[in-house]
């Protein structure tokens, strides 16, 4: 089993996350045997996803505290020190 994710981020709150999964066996048992071995993100310590997110801008932050409670936990941590960034557009007259 290969796992690709593939994050497409914009200026927009809802960027995606898509995983795509290439499974070469028929096998069941199989598959879930080598899927055991694949460690996964959210069990990683704390303290490692908090230095890994301080990586992150201000819109995968935002995203990646939208995928489950612990990681939103870490993003929350950041907020002191990361910072909120909000948009605040202005019309600009041009003046000629």
């Amino acid at each position: 089993v290969q796992v690709q994710p593939t994050v497409y981020t914009a200026l927009n709150w809802d960027s995606k996350v898509l995983f795509q999964y290439d499974l070469e066996e028929d096998d069941e048992d199989q598959q879930a045997e080598q899927c055991a071995f694949y460690p996964q993100l959210t069990s990683l310590p704390f303290e490692v996803l908090q230095q890994i997110a301080k990586h992150l801008d201000s819109f995968s932050l935002c995203n990646l505290s939208l995928t489950c409670h612990l990681l939103r936990d870490v993003c929350c941590s950041l907020l002191n020190d990361h910072g909120i960034v909000l948009l605040n557009w202005q019309r600009h007259k041009h003046v000629e």
